[in-house]
């Protein structure tokens, strides 16, 4: 891979990644989450912007991840047979199986600590109660929803792709990936659900953007290739007025399908407005550095955050403007805090941290 499209994986997952913690950092009814939510109360400025960031803009990043982690499986492959499957396999042991265990782990340690102070122990949504035998089976029993760290479902469907490989190799290798995709396209777009053997969302997700990745790089797609600027910028404008026009009318109407509409759009408009914004060499550098962390960010940041944010909004009073001013304060600290913890982790135990991390951020490690 040139050192080009290397460093553009680097930076957009870390930009994918800030997405995700601001899309975790919603104050407002879970429910704004949904692809077609409808949001509560009058037109506000609080409910607005974060529905607007966290069920709009933000919302490019987990497709951006698939399409990354696709893209990254199938590069270079020539012939996937048995044995180049098997050892796929197992190098995912250690950079998605163990860090999705640990940090299950660790979550759950975080979880019972929490528990234990005042402040926070209202905020503590499991475990709920002691530290008992019956609680940590449960934590396992559940383990692929993860109920401590939601954020690591990531981790288990990727996972879930990775065992899918070969026969999606096979698909996407000739013509039949092109249907693929179109079929994905439609799932996604109409949440078609369909009859599988891993969860819907699977089905409707992780399929289409993984294998769509997997084109790219089988099908040794340009990914270098750039758009005029007027065009990029043509499609950020349109991107940004129609998530506004789909904020406004979600006060209420239930708009599911312009929401998967424009997520895909959204996907188009970050990949190549990079070209545009990234052009220094000293801003790059200085995202690369940061890019080591994106990983441990993932990780790190729940239950970390939701704990802290929802005991912090309660004593608060909870009121739109608060909810509104913590939206914003706290994503940005816990990106810097987990920044910093993630350096010194690498620096002066970096053998900890590559285990953690599954070897990423660390020497050697290659987008």
């Amino acid at each position: 891979m040139n050192q080009v499209l290397s460093q553009k994986i680097k930076i957009l997952s870390l930009l994918a990644m800030i997405a995700v913690v601001f899309l975790h950092a919603n104050t407002a009814a879970p429910t704004m989450q949904l692809p077609g939510s409808i949001i509560e109360g009058p037109i506000a400025l609080s409910s607005f912007v974060q529905y607007f960031v966290a069920n709009g803009v933000a919302r490019f990043c987990i497709p951006l991840f698939f399409v990354i982690s696709g893209y990254l499986f199938f590069f270079g492959v020539e012939k996937f047979g048995v044995g180049a499957y098997v050892n796929k396999l197992g190098k995912r042991v250690r950079t998605l199986a163990l860090p999705f265990v640990l940090w299950t782990l660790i979550a759950y340690v975080l979880s019972r600590l929490f528990l234990e102070v005042d402040f926070f122990k209202g905020a503590v949504a499991f475990p709920d109660a002691g530290l008992d035998l019956d609680s940590f089976l449960m934590l396992f029993r559940y383990i692929y929803f993860t109920p401590v760290a939601p954020q690591l479902w990531f981790i288990w469907h990727l996972m879930a792709m990775v065992l899918l490989s070969l026969p999606l190799y096979f698909l996407l290798r000739n013509f039949l990936g092109y249907a693929v995709v179109a079929a994905g396209l439609y799932v996604f777009i109409w949440q078609v659900t369909v009859p599988f053997v891993l969860p819907s969302y699977l089905a409707q997700e992780a399929v289409l953007f993984f294998s769509l990745g997997g084109m790219f790089a089988l099908h040794k797609f340009d990914m270098n290739y750039r758009l005029k600027p007027i065009v990029v910028v043509s499609l950020f404008v349109a991107w940004i007025v129609l998530l506004v026009v789909k904020t406004v009318l979600s006060y209420e109407y239930a708009l599911p399908y312009f929401h998967q509409v424009l997520v895909l759009m959204g996907l188009v408009v970050v990949w190549f407005g990079y070209d545009e914004l990234f052009v220094g060499e000293k801003l790059k550098a200085a995202m690369l550095r940061l890019s080591e962390h994106t990983f441990f960010i993932y990780v790190f940041h729940l239950p970390l955050m939701s704990i802290m944010l929802n005991s912090v909004l309660s004593k608060l009073g909870g009121s739109p403007t608060v909810g509104l001013i913590l939206f914003v304060v706290f994503p940005v600290f816990i990106v810097c805090v987990s920044i910093v913890l993630g350096a010194l982790m690498s620096r002066f135990v970096p053998n900890v941290y590559a285990i953690l991390t599954g070897g990423r951020g660390v020497k050697g490690d290659r987008a």
